[in-house]
């Protein structure tokens, strides 16, 4: 990463969130706590990245100013932010696929993407709420999208956690290490793979995966091992060649 930064002279940004899932008839009381608590987190943030008593004593809170920032570090101004990620998914998938079924279209293909998926996919029978229908909707775009060009893709290492009617609607699999003997379990029962080639992944090392896919492989159904490159060193390659 070295020689990408000097090359793009780029730098990491890291900026807190407040994630809320929280309803337009909330109580005042109850969103209000939730903005304090995304409030502390930066404020605890920001403590620990200070190296002196001098830098901790310039962390402070000027939310009030009403200036557009919430708080005030030794180095940097900070804006709090409150999303209501949940609602974002709902209303965006539910859009999507609604635009795509009245419109007759594919195209352009549209890939959702869902980091942290049992955030977003959780198992229902123990979501409650917005969480219930985050999961409903998502599931309903994974089953029903591709016929109108609308892609998925989940990522997670809590899969004990997921919808398993949701995974069922994915055609592809990339399987990492699996310590879990219940996660083994509910993917061997999911994506119907052998028990023992699933405890193969014990010995899994960084960048190796088993994949299982109904079409992409060519194979149907039928697990094969791959190692995958290390990203960071094929951009950095491809960047000296660029530079040469």
């Amino acid at each position: 990463m070295t020689g990408i930064r000097k090359e793009f002279q780029t730098y990491p940004v890291r900026e807190l969130l407040g994630i809320a899932t929280v309803s337009s008839d909330i109580e005042a009381s109850i969103r209000r706590e939730t903005e304090l608590a995304g409030m502390r987190a930066v404020l605890k943030h920001e403590a620990s990245r200070a190296e002196t008593e001098e830098q901790s004593r310039k962390i402070r809170d000027v939310s009030e100013r009403d200036v557009g920032y919430d708080v005030e570090s030794f180095d940097r101004l900070i804006e709090v932010k409150s999303f209501k990620i949940k609602e974002l998914v709902i209303n965006l998938s539910d859009k999507l696929l609604h635009g795509r079924k009245q419109q007759f279209k594919v195209k352009p293909y549209i890939l959702s993407v869902f980091d942290e998926a049992q955030e977003f996919i959780p198992d229902l029978s123990s979501s409650r709420g917005i969480d219930n229908e985050c999961g409903r909707t998502v599931e309903t775009l994974l089953r029903q999208g591709r016929k109108y060009g609308l892609g998925g893709c989940i990522a997670t290492q809590r899969i004990a956690y997921l919808n398993t009617n949701a995974l069922q609607q994915l055609h592809t699999y990339f399987v990492g290490t699996l310590p879990r003997p219940y996660d083994r379990n509910l993917v061997s029962n999911t994506f119907t793979i052998d028990q023992g080639i699933l405890e193969k992944t014990l010995e899994f090392a960084p960048g190796e995966w088993l994949l299982s896919s109904y079409i992409a492989t060519g194979i149907e159904n039928v697990p094969i091992f791959i190692r995958a490159d290390n990203a960071e060193k094929e951009i950095e390659l491809s960047l000296s060649k660029v530079h040469d």
